[in-house]
């Protein structure tokens, strides 16, 4: 079997693409995996983990407003279309799956105009610009919160999935993550703002790491994101007192042992970020971003507390203060919470949403 695999951007739309492809690659020896992102994209980096072959093609946002930016972009995206066509006639794939981000589209639009079978994930409650062009024209739409169902009224299937993930997240044991990151006996703490960073959380926190000094043995990992990590490391750097508990990265990919290890993570509420902590059982406080259409990470974040293992603050009302007393609450009532799988395991999404495909394809023979 052949599966192209498409999605990129962010980490919200690689992980879920590379869950896809671990479960086939587990399922099937014999199955192919073609991953086609940007050339230089996050996900380049991110599908160098699995067995696949990667395809960089030239693509680019659109921006909203015209301008000499959009006209470029315009045909950045043309030159991906064709040589999505191009690539898709040379792979011959038995289908193809997007899962969001700009170049997911060109993708798909070369799939669908192929008569290629084409399904696509939303991750979101509300889903992205792309994802809602494309329910239009693929053969099913996947989803993973319900309420998304209503932004994809003209779509010729929609089947609720859930949100694929990592095994990892599920299976690392917590022990075993703590000694590996040289944390035991210690009180760990991991900020992390996305895959892109977040720059209002990443300035309060700095502010927050100062006053958590009487936290006995109190480990931090922050992750900046790649565009924020010079200038937020040489912030902290220049801080007379900056604490020795603290450490920065730019970005971080082994998120299965870090959040398994984590006693608290401080967070934006990306779709696959909230299930991962559902999955690791992480306890949280989460801060939506309020630069989302439709605020859905506010939504998303709901899954979080609604389950009593997090705390919502909007970005409006964070402060240093709120944050350091909400962390000094959650270590004194949660540090020695038990942690219960009780989430739906990676397994039994996948194994729907395999049912969903191959229902697909059993329908598309003619193809």
């Amino acid at each position: 079997m052949k599966i192209v695999i498409t999605g990129g951007g962010t980490a919200g739309h690689i992980n879920p693409a590379l869950a896809i492809a671990e479960y086939y690659l587990l399922k099937d020896a014999h199955c192919q995996i073609f991953y086609i992102g940007a050339k230089n994209g996050l996900e380049k980096e991110l599908a160098s983990h699995i067995t696949c072959t990667y395809i960089g093609i030239d693509v680019a946002p659109l921006n909203k407003r015209l301008s000499l930016k959009t006209i470029a972009a315009l045909w950045k995206v043309f030159k991906g279309f064709m040589s999505s066509l191009k690539h898709l006639k040379a792979i011959k794939p038995d289908i193809v799956i997007g899962t969001g981000g700009y170049v997911a589209g060109s993708v798909c639009l070369a799939a669908s105009l192929k008569r290629i079978p084409v399904a696509i994930h939303e991750q979101n409650a509300y889903p992205g610009m792309t994802n809602r062009i494309l329910g239009r024209f693929v053969d099913l739409v996947m989803i993973t919160f319900e309420p998304a169902r209503a932004f994809f009224k003209n779509a010729q299937h929609i089947e609720c999935t859930g949100l694929p993930i990592l095994s990892s997240f599920y299976s690392t044991d917590r022990q075993t993550a703590r000694k590996a990151l040289g944390l035991e006996g210690k009180w760990f703490l991991l900020c992390v703002g996305g895959s892109n960073g977040a720059l209002a959380l990443n300035e309060t926190m700095l502010e927050v790491y100062q006053k958590l000094t009487h936290i006995e043995n109190l480990q931090i990992l922050h992750v900046t994101g790649r565009r924020y990590y010079e200038e937020l490391l040489a912030k902290k750097e220049a801080q007379a007192d900056a604490p020795s508990y603290l450490n920065m990265v730019a970005y971080a990919d082994n998120m299965p042992m870090l959040l398994n290890a984590a006693d608290l993570v401080i967070t934006r509420a990306g779709a696959s970020t909230i299930v991962e902590i559902l999955a690791c059982q992480t306890p949280a406080i989460v801060i939506p971003s309020p630069n989302v259409a439709n605020n859905h990470q506010y939504h998303n974040a709901l899954h979080v507390e609604s389950t009593g293992l997090g705390i919502i603050i909007e970005e409006k009302n964070m402060t240093a203060e709120l944050l350091v007393h909400t962390v000094q609450h959650m270590h004194q009532h949660q540090h020695n919470q038990k942690r219960l799988r009780t989430e739906k395991s990676t397994q039994d999404v996948m194994e729907h949403i395999d049912k969903t495909l191959m229902t697909l394809l059993a329908g598309r023979k003619d193809y």
